[in-house]
């Protein structure tokens, strides 16, 4: 072989070797963990219109018109995210062991009461994490034995993403709430979270919560009734506005910071 030919040989081998190694490094997962989901993610702040948090026995129209909205809705939506935000926020304070490109995290936290053991998989997948929460626990009316909570998709910060909430009715494993939802801080945050179509009531409902320095936004839409129910309030102050379809006849109004009925600035 002459020495042109020899020259080629090598740096054609020298190429696969390269290559391989490219290759190699791709394939490799990645050392760094995901960081989990938050858990302002699978939760919103609406106690001003808990008549005991906002410190006055009495208000005005306006304001209990927003509470009579706001505040059942909260207790419902949050009443199906006291174990996710349990578990969740636990989850942030373990360590993670890697499986390939899937880390997990593995541990144990009380729950209203209730010991529940969960282990959270968040699976590389590109540039998202697929996410998966399984719970064992037993809460005195049912018993859960790896259930698989939710499932989530998410950017590699978890600040941006989407989670399907699942329990078990009658039996069968069903799709009890959906949220999407934006968290880059504890109080710069937008969520929305909606009744998945298959639900047997309300289905399509949704509500938006936003976060955004002090001011807060909840707004609650009732697809088969054609309602909707914006209220936005000042976390500092407590001045807030009501604006809803079956309320005022649809007119904003509003309230000053002793919860009284005020003129709207705009």
């Amino acid at each position: 072989m002459n020495r042109f030919g020899r020259y080629s040989l090598f740096i054609a081998l020298f190429g696969l070797l390269l290559a391989g190694c490219d290759s190699a490094s791709t394939n490799e997962p990645d050392a760094t963990p995901p960081r989990v989901l938050p858990a302002e993610a699978f939760s919103l702040q609406t106690n001003l219109f808990n008549q005991n948090d906002a410190g006055k026995t009495s208000a005005g129209a306006n304001f209990t018109a927003a509470a009579l909205r706001v505040w059942p809705v909260s207790v419902i939506i949050s009443a199906n995210l006291i174990v996710p935000v349990a578990v969740t926020a636990a989850a942030l304070q373990a360590d993670p062991i890697q499986s390939g490109n899937t880390w997990i995290w593995n541990s144990t936290v009380v729950s209203d009461g209730h010991e529940v053991a969960f282990t959270l998989e968040g699976t590389v997948n590109g540039s998202s994490i697929n996410w998966s929460m399984r719970v064992s626990y037993t809460d005195g009316q049912q018993t859960f034995d790896d259930f698989e909570l939710y499932t989530a998709v998410t950017d590699f910060e978890s600040q941006t993403g989407t989670w399907q909430l699942f329990y078990e009715i009658d039996g069968q494993r069903r799709n009890v709430l959906n949220a999407d939802f934006v968290v880059t801080g504890e109080d710069e945050a937008a969520i929305t979270y909606s009744v998945p179509n298959t639900a047997d009531r309300d289905a399509g409902d949704s509500v938006m919560y936003q976060a955004s320095g002090d001011e807060r936004v909840f707004d609650w839409r009732q697809i088969a009734e054609g309602f909707d129910h914006l209220v936005v309030w000042d976390v500092a102050t407590h001045a807030g506005s009501i604006t809803a379809t079956n309320f005022n006849n649809g007119d904003k109004a509003c309230w000053d910071e002793n919860l009284d009925n005020a003129a709207c600035a705009n």
